[in-house]
């Protein structure tokens, strides 16, 4: 509700001052004003499309971060050329809502036809490496020894919008990793299927990407 108000306080405001003619940008995960198509203006950004409270506010006109929801976990970062897991005074993250770029990788994400043929299942991590800036500076795809599933998951995170907030340690902008889980599974759905342990990959892992198709025959093989 608070959101809805919101958006209609921000669309009267620019209907009163001459700038109806300009969009206003507002879905259940971001509030903000497009000018000739860019985003202008302070963006605010909900990573659950039921919370009133914005977990990222953003100043495009400024281009820097207003507020952003603290997190105290530890993150794995670039310091005098050594990666450490160090608890870091901003945290990277994508400037969006973080279940909306779940939604937009799974729904860009296919089953490879010869996994599903040979009814391979598994999970695999998706590391993304930023550098200080916040720029993408690689991907890389781990436990995926038969490279079943390596192809679909970079294609899907190709789709999504290349814009990150980079970290920052003791103040100064510092590369950083993250780790997405991709969980490919056929037939009835199980939590991890291949059994790794998250704690297995260092650095922060983000809400993982599920994909559950039928079966085609009834062997599985697990990995």
């Amino acid at each position: 509700m608070l959101k809805k108000l919101l958006f209609l306080m921000c669309y009267l405001g620019m209907a009163i001052s001459g700038h109806a003619q300009d969009k206003f940008g507002k879905s259940d995960y971001q509030i903000g004003e497009f000018k000739k198509g860019d985003k202008v203006g302070v963006w605010k950004y909900y990573d659950s499309a039921e919370s009133d409270t914005a977990d990222l506010i953003f100043d495009y006109d400024k281009g820097e971060v207003v507020y952003m929801h603290s997190d105290l976990t530890e993150y794995l970062i670039k310091v005098d050329s050594s990666w450490v897991l160090k608890k870091v005074s901003r945290q990277p993250r994508y400037k969006g809502s973080m279940e909306e770029l779940v939604n937009t990788i799974t729904r860009s994400l296919r089953y490879p036809d010869k996994a599903r043929r040979g009814n391979k299942e598994g999970r695999v991590f998706l590391e993304v490496e930023l550098n200080a800036e916040g720029v993408i500076s690689g991907l890389q795809v781990f436990n995926d020894p038969n490279n079943y599933f390596t192809t679909s998951v970079l294609k899907s995170f190709k789709r999504v919008p290349e814009v990150w907030v980079g970290a920052k340690y003791e103040g100064e902008a510092v590369a950083s990793k993250l780790i997405i889980p991709y969980d490919f599974i056929i037939g009835e759905r199980v939590e991890n299927p291949s059994g790794i342990n998250l704690d297995t990959f260092l650095g922060k892992k983000l809400d993982g990407v599920v994909i559950n198709v039928a079966p085609i025959t009834e062997n599985t093989t697990y990995y």
